[in-house]
């Protein structure tokens, strides 16, 4: 099998090092990132943008019923990663210039992507299928984890915190059913239900419907990668106050010990 009729890699070299400076890496790696909370931030950006070229490929080559599709798929899969690779490879020329940017790479419900556009066209099969709109686990995982979950489950919130978190899990589920009839308006729906798309726009909107919930999960994910990274990172920062203010408490004791002893030995001479 030749390189060509290989699918390219979800994220090449050249963006890999990028995302690497950007998060504060001195060479372009990832043991270049001498701050440890940076660098797992920088491995979940890295992911996060595999999960999108994942999604981009599984959409390329849904409709490949033969050989000969899925090759030409292939080859306009090249002809973008070639692109991508160029573009990279420019940046990298000045990496002096990425260095301390990755904060802007940590928001993903802000930032835009071309899987984000409306699709004007759809798959056969995607007349065959529904996607269903339901909150997905790492979006439930990061509301537990953020109302202090201590594994991240539901049932274990505590008591102190269960009706915040029964608020935010509602209130997501109805932005995802309000995003739901948003979609369906757009292709047609007059009232916003699905059953009201007309059926020459229903396949690309099933097929958008199933590109944007795709990417929801994936910024979901990467969203409660980041929210995990913080939360060890504040516990390490007072696991560090801690230790801290113990050994400036045993400096004192010594102190103050030291200082005993030497009011001693001077009222001793005095006595003498």
């Amino acid at each position: 099998m030749s390189e060509k009729s290989k699918w390219p890699p979800l994220i090449c070299k050249q963006r890999i090092r990028v995302l690497c400076y950007l998060f504060g890496s001195t060479d372009g790696t990832l043991r270049g990132i001498a701050n440890p909370s940076d660098r797992r931030r920088c491995k979940a950006r890295i992911e996060y943008e595999r999960s999108y070229a994942r999604i981009w490929e599984n959409d390329a080559t849904r409709s490949c019923n033969t050989a000969e599709d899925l090759e030409e798929q292939k080859r306009l899969a090249h002809l973008s990663f070639a692109t991508l690779r160029a573009s990279n490879a420019e940046l990298l020329k000045r990496p002096i210039l990425l260095r301390g940017d990755g904060q802007e790479f940590c928001e993903p419900f802000k930032d835009s992507m071309p899987l984000d556009d409306y699709t004007e066209w759809g798959y056969a099969s995607d007349l065959a299928t529904t996607t269903k709109f339901v909150l997905n686990d790492a979006r439930k995982e990061y509301l537990a984890v953020r109302w202090h979950s201590p594994d991240g489950t539901a049932r274990n919130v505590p008591d102190d915190y269960r009706s915040a978190f029964e608020a935010q899990m509602d209130y997501h589920t109805q932005a995802l059913e309000a995003n739901r009839e948003n979609i369906a308006k757009h292709y047609g729906s007059p009232y916003g239900s699905w059953r009201g798309i007309p059926q020459a726009r229903l396949a690309a909107a099933n097929r958008y419907a199933r590109l944007w919930l795709g990417r929801f999960e994936s910024r979901c994910e990467f969203e409660l990668a980041l929210l995990r990274i913080t939360i060890d990172e504040m516990d390490a920062e007072e696991h560090e106050r801690k230790a801290e203010e113990l050994i400036e408490s045993i400096e004192r004791q010594i102190e103050d010990v030291a200082q005993d002893i030497l009011h001693d030995i001077l009222a001793e001479g005095v006595t003498s």
